[in-house]
């Protein structure tokens, strides 16, 4: 069987939702829409502890046939000072995935800041995988206790060697990574080198593509000063340096999970372009990506 027939195209929530769609409801109408696409996963906004709520998700995923990624909270508090409150946010999270119909949550560690990077001094690079270990090892009781997959997302933090080492010392087939495919340039690694070290990890997924560009040819950019002269900047799918066909090859040969792996497209730090607004520039790189995916699967 070729697994990747198996699976499963959709997008996360920087998907335009439009304004007049209230929070009620935001979950129902991405649901919609990702099948209006011909897509059967999604990470959609508006999913919350609402067991009304969580009932029309799920009997709405499973008429539709899309499956969710939901989101975890409190994983990397749980050797903290505020253990008993993140462990009861992991739970809440886990209560909330169950009602939706899912076991896949994912969370990210990193903040978009040197501080939760493999750059932080101070704790050393050894002395934060060893915070992340001890954080991942209590959360793998508790997913495995509920039959969850807990998704650690590559959040512009650590190179996917890194995280390797990390998912392999928490040794938990119920936990390992929601591999986004282009913030290893974000830690200045090859994204292609990350999917490697990672594919065997896989839970869910980003798929990103990112090209490499001139700096001085970003109109956003005012080069008053020393600048790396090629900066990394968002597209859609196919169009930049990260090998999305490779990645996707890859993952159909390590991933423990790729019968129905979840192939959720993100964009990412993409310029807008002339004549457009944001709202239509994501849009069209969105449905862009998705008729990509479905011509290499």
């Amino acid at each position: 069987m070729d697994v990747t027939k198996t699976m499963r195209i959709g997008c996360n929530p920087f998907y335009p939702i439009p304004p007049q769609v209230d929070e009620d409801h935001q979950a129902e109408w991405f649901i919609n829409r990702m099948a209006e696409l011909g897509c059967r996963s999604a990470q959609t906004k508006g999913i919350r502890n609402d067991p009304e709520l969580l009932k029309r998700v799920k009997a709405l995923c499973e008429e539709k046939d899309v499956e969710l990624d939901c989101n975890a909270q409190g994983v990397f508090e749980l050797t903290g000072e505020n253990a008993a409150e993140a462990r009861a946010q992991l739970l809440e999270s886990i209560s909330v995935a169950q009602q939706a119909g899912t076991n896949i949550i994912r969370t990210g560690y990193g903040h978009l800041n040197v501080a939760t990077s493999r750059f932080s001094k101070s704790p050393s690079l050894a002395e934060h995988m060893e915070f992340l270990i001890n954080n991942l090892r209590i959360a793998a009781k508790l997913v495995e206790d509920n039959g969850m997959r807990l998704a650690i997302e590559n959040h512009c933090d650590f190179s996917g060697r890194e995280w390797a080492q990390i998912f392999e010392a928490v040794g938990s087939r119920s936990v390992g990574t929601a591999l986004d495919t282009a913030n290893g340039y974000t830690v200045f690694v090859d994204p292609n080198d990350d999917v490697q070290a990672l594919a065997p990890y896989t839970i869910t997924t980003h798929l990103k593509d990112m090209k490499v560009v001139n700096a001085g040819e970003l109109p956003f950019i005012q080069c008053q000063g020393p600048l790396i002269p090629m900066l990394p900047v968002g597209c859609a799918l196919g169009e930049g340096h990260v090998d999305i066909d490779l990645a996707v090859k890859t993952l159909a040969e390590k991933c423990p999970y790729a019968e129905g792996l979840h192939l959720i497209i993100e964009l990412g730090w993409e310029p807008v372009a002339e004549g457009k607004t944001r709202e239509q520039n994501s849009l069209d790189m969105f449905h862009q990506s998705i008729d990509y995916l479905k011509a290499i699967l």
